[in-house]
């Protein structure tokens, strides 16, 4: 007898949460036997957490009165194909100037989806190790912030935590898609680890902190100049918030 067959498709569905009881049981089953799959779906659920965090609030504005009156104007006289696209493309331009997210920015809105990602992924893999958390430890911070500073090509600062309870333990060198990022990671007393990514970023007036949360690891994440920035560790939003305003703090002085 052989088991269930199961497909992407069901694995995506599982993650997405649209199965009915019995199957979403026969799923858990098979992901406790295949560790890679199990991931796989983690990592799909980790994006989705993230791009809805990000992107929620964007779908909750509300149509400006102005445009809403022109979609309803009815037009005098037919116009013809060529006219029309014209007209459906002046319709799109005027709601992304009104909403405030131009088309044209899409790919920096992607870029800022990204960097909490990457920062929770970094956080899931380093956080839990005993032996090689870091690769530069604390003992030798001016050579790792040198160091980093050379491989991103931009600044990189150690924050002082200690206010919070936090130590630097050291940092190392990690990929973020087709860049370098740094990673730091900080360790309280009761075993309590929280990582600072930080990645090159193209030039831009600072984003406001925004907050994504996948399972248990949480994160504030923000870009502010020419770097990006991705604060993880336990989802506690309250303490996570503290301590990313603590970074800023240090970061803009």
């Amino acid at each position: 007898m052989t088991g269930p067959t199961i497909t992407d498709d069901d694995l995506l569905a599982y993650a997405d949460s649209r199965l009915d009881p019995d199957r979403r049981a026969a799923i858990e089953a098979w992901l406790a036997d295949h560790p890679e799959d199990r991931a796989r779906v983690e990592k799909w659920q980790s994006q989705t957490a993230i791009l809805r965090a990000a992107l929620d609030p964007v779908a909750e504005e509300q149509v400006p009165a102005e445009l809403v009156r022109a979609l309803r104007r009815k037009p005098t006289q037919w116009i013809g194909p060529a006219p029309a696209a014209a007209a459906a493309a002046v319709i799109a331009f005027a709601v992304g100037l009104a909403s405030g997210h131009m088309l044209w920015n899409l790919p920096a809105e992607r870029d800022v989806v990204q960097l909490a990602s990457a920062g929770i992924d970094a956080h899931r893999i380093y956080a839990v190790e005993i032996r090689h958390p870091v690769e530069v430890g604390a003992d030798e911070e001016q050579h790792l912030v040198t160091w980093l500073t050379k491989r991103l090509d931009t600044q990189v600062k150690a924050p002082d935590l200690s206010a919070e309870g936090l130590r630097l333990l050291g940092g190392r060198l990690i990929p973020s898609g087709d860049k370098p990022a740094a990673l730091l990671m900080y360790e309280g007393e009761n075993g309590e680890r929280v990582t600072l990514l930080i990645e090159r970023a193209a030039p831009r007036a600072m984003t406001a902190f925004r907050y994504a949360e996948a399972g248990a690891i949480g994160a504030f994440y923000w870009i502010d100049g020419g770097a990006g920035y991705a604060l993880s560790g336990p989802a506690d939003r309250v303490r996570l918030l503290r301590i990313a305003n603590r970074v800023y703090e240090q970061l803009e002085n």
